[in-house]
């Protein structure tokens, strides 16, 4: 009986590996998918040799790095509003990103001045949430929230979700399961 259970241990190890290693989907896309028929009447840039950047919709973005989806992204424009980057990201992404890619390995903020077109201050604030690579996980996601305001606080604000293969800029060929679609 004892290896049977060792059998059934080591199966379950593997499994879990190979699941952990599936990018999760972002918007209806998976990383890793090649270029198909859904993608051909995207508008699409290219952005370096064998590198194309598309806009799948007004919110959504594509890259692909030969004929393989390797970077998505999701873009939404929230407004002017008095709530600050950290109250948005909680408001607004933390339950989103936590669903789609697990609890984030940390949680940033950032501020930095600007000066607006007709010369007036402006402070920016981003609230950016880093899922890393590491072993077993072939992909990286980054969230994030940029609010700009003057200093009365009430200004723009924005979402991004970045949902990445394990690759880096220059390398010709995508850390990333290939999917026919």
């Amino acid at each position: 009986m004892k290896p049977y259970a060792e059998a059934f241990a080591f199966l379950f190890l593997v499994v879990s590996q190979v699941s952990a290693q599936v990018p999760p989907p972002l918007t209806g896309f998976h990383l890793g998918d090649l270029r198909g028929a859904r993608h051909r009447a995207m508008a699409c840039s290219q952005i370096s040799a064998g590198s194309d950047y598309c806009e799948a919709s007004d919110t959504n973005f594509l890259e692909f790095l030969g004929d393989t989806l390797v970077a998505i992204t999701y873009h939404k424009d929230l407004g002017i509003t008095p709530r600050t980057a950290s109250q948005l990201w909680r408001e607004y992404l933390l339950l989103r990103t936590t669903q789609i890619f697990g609890p984030p390995d940390s949680v940033r903020n950032q501020d930095s001045a600007a000066t607006t077109e007709s010369g007036m201050p402006a402070q920016m604030r981003t609230t950016t949430a880093y899922w890393t690579g590491r072993p077993g996980r072939g992909w990286t996601a980054t969230a994030f929230i940029l609010k700009v305001a003057p200093p009365d606080g009430i200004g723009l604000a924005s979402a991004v979700i970045m949902l990445q293969c394990g690759w880096r800029a220059g390398e010709a060929v995508a850390n990333c399961p290939r999917r026919r679609t």
